[in-house]
């Protein structure tokens, strides 16, 4: 039961605040205020990162003193809105003159096709399949557009400031009549004196690369500077980007289910991915695992080749196949370190996780990479960690936990993910029968308010997934015709909840239930930014007293379907229907929060 609060405030939170993509402006001054302050936790390498108001970035961290001049690139982000796509650049010293980026723009993503060279630099080729269309040149004296033969396109805003180079290109400016499904880029550091032509440095390598945007290839101790990384005239490196709605970056796939710790009398462990992008994408440009840290003790494997997953589809990755396809009767899409035969393996990258993937009961992490070794997502649960993300807390044996019935997705995994209910092959793995039966592989409450059986009698309605007594169960015979039309009429309407008992009534079946996992949900409820909608009663002198009560009184009319909110793959990003859902939802909201501060109050004391 307290599963079902937990999941009943997280789609309160999700009809409240409705899901809004937002993306921040930028002014391309130089200043980084209006950028994020987080990046990846190992030098040469790239994530994806979020705050609350999902303003998304994709963020490169460069290795230091890795140039082959003064001018050293730290630090590259990229974000995209409605009317553009910007970017910052940090140096680890305020950038000379001549310092000139280039940021090669392949807008269909076609090998073979684009120009091969960067712009006035025939010494440095592109990869073969990041070959560009456009080049974004950007110095202190501002930024212009050139196409692959070199003709100037159009101009846009770029600026050194305190903090470094910054620039903003519009769509319009690319050609473009908005954002593009997806790109890849290739960003590198020139010296250009007279701001056109980029000049080698005296080294002997013909490129004249100051700093490339490099992994190497991936975890490397004997490679790595820009020198090593041109001395063959290519940059082997680049970066992809996906746009969503209102432009704004966000992976490709990403984490949607996920039962870590599940036995192998349960299929052992899986995880489901989705497909956020607008277009089919193949597996193999993906790689998981329990590693997140390049060159790491856990593993990573890459999903194969010849498999892909339409626009909005799942996919079913199982550490064992066989396992799974015992439990299940049905083989996964994937297998990561299994030997079924009639499962796909995935390929282990020793280089870049050097153990096997085993989740760790005590804590660990999921990570997902795309083919250019973006970690575009992470999830960590218990005592495992990543930097500035924060774990999902008690995760136990045989439990699936979902994304977010909104699709959030802000680096915090207490608030982005949330239990579903028990592992299960058939609804006798259920808990109670009667109320809850085993659908896609987990324990799913049957509606609300279903008639059932304590004792042989019909006197219970169903709650939560479980068979709770009625007010008046002492008179059984008499409710008897009652009860059988309850439990053949149909479900109420989507949105609503078929019964939701009165405040004590809803209090006696969370009270007692109510785990660690409540507190941290109420406080990450909080931390998210219900202190500025008055919803923290704890903050604001008793004031959830009177305001609680009153939403005692009203639980009967706060209705908010939660049932398959786990199916939903993306963020609908729709305002409620009207101010009367919204408020019933934070009806809704503030009982709930009363009911878990109650518990854990009296738990306290």
């Amino acid at each position: 039961m307290a599963t079902r609060a937990l999941s009943l405030l997280a789609a309160a939170i999700t009809v409240a605040a409705p899901c809004t993509v937002t993306a921040h402006p930028i002014v391309p001054d130089g200043v980084a205020s209006e950028w994020v302050t987080r990046e990846p936790a190992s030098a040469d390498s790239a994530r994806i990162v979020r705050d609350r108001d999902e303003p998304a970035e994709l963020v490169w961290r460069d290795r230091v003193g890795d140039a082959r001049g003064a001018d050293d690139v730290t630090q590259l982000r990229a974000h995209g809105n409605p009317d553009g796509v910007g970017f910052f650049v940090r140096f680890a010293a305020a950038p000379s003159a001549c310092a000139q980026l280039q940021i090669a723009i392949d807008l269909d993503r076609a090998a073979g096709v684009g120009a091969h060279t960067f712009s006035s630099e025939p010494n440095t080729r592109l990869r073969d399949d990041a070959r560009a269309e456009l080049f974004l040149i950007a110095t202190s004296a501002g930024g212009v557009v050139r196409d692959g033969a070199g003709v100037e396109r159009a101009r846009f805003g770029a600026g050194v400031g305190a903090d470094g180079l910054e620039l903003f290109v519009p769509w319009s400016a690319m050609g473009l009549a908005g954002w593009p499904r997806g790109l890849r880029m290739t960003p590198v550091l020139f010296c250009a004196a007279d701001g056109v032509t980029p000049v080698a440095p005296s080294d002997g390598v013909a490129s004249a690369v100051i700093d490339a945007l490099t992994d190497y290839g991936g975890p490397s101790p004997a490679v790595r500077a820009t020198r090593d990384e041109v001395s063959d005239a290519v940059v082997n490196h680049a970066f992809a980007m996906h746009f969503g709605v209102s432009g704004a970056i966000r992976e490709g796939m990403h984490i949607q289910r996920v039962a870590l710790l599940a036995s192998a009398a349960r299929g052992g462990p899986w995880v489901e991915l989705v497909n956020r992008s607008d277009e089919r994408l193949s597996l193999d440009r993906f790689a998981i695992g329990d590693e997140a840290i390049p060159g790491g003790g856990d593993g990573l494997a890459q999903l194969p080749a010849g498999l892909s997953v339409d626009a909005g589809g799942r996919v079913v990755i199982a550490l064992d196949g066989a396992a799974y396809r015992r439990a299940f009767g049905v083989g996964a899409d994937v297998e990561l370190e299994g030997s079924d035969p009639m499962t796909p393996d995935a390929t282990p990258l020793p280089a870049r996780g050097t153990g096997s993937v085993r989740f760790d009961r005590a804590g660990d992490e999921l990570a997902l990479f795309d083919d250019e070794r973006t970690l575009v997502d992470v999830l960590t649960y218990n005592a495992g960690g990543y930097p500035a993300i924060r774990a999902y807390p008690g995760l136990v044996e045989d439990t699936v936990i979902s994304r977010s019935p909104s699709g959030l997705d802000i680096d915090d995994c207490a608030l982005d993910f949330y239990a579903v209910g028990a592992v299960c092959s058939t609804s006798a793995d259920c808990p109670d029968t009667q109320c809850s039966e085993c659908r896609e592989r987990v324990c799913a409450e049957r509606a609300d308010g279903l008639a059932c059986s304590i004792g042989g009698c019909a006197i219970g309605r169903c709650f939560a997934g479980a068979c709770a007594p009625r007010p008046d169960a002492s008179v059984c015979a008499s409710d008897a015709g009652e009860d059988a039309r309850d439990s053949e009429a149909p479900a109420a309407d989507a949105g609503t909840l078929d019964v939701v008992a009165d405040a004590s009534g809803a209090e006696a079946a969370v009270d007692g239930a109510v785990d660690a996992q409540a507190d941290v949900v109420a406080d990450s409820a909080d931390a998210a930014g219900f202190d500025a909608t008055g919803l923290d009663a704890a903050r604001n002198d008793g004031a959830m007293d009177a305001r609680g009560d009153d939403a005692a009184d009203r639980m009967d009319a706060a209705m908010v379907d939660d049932r398959g909110a786990e199916r939903s793959p993306t963020c609908a990003c729709r305002a409620p229907a009207s101010g009367a859902s919204g408020g019933r939802a934070l009806t809704l909201l503030v009982a709930l929060a009363a009911i878990l501060r109650a518990n854990r109050a009296r738990r306290r004391n």
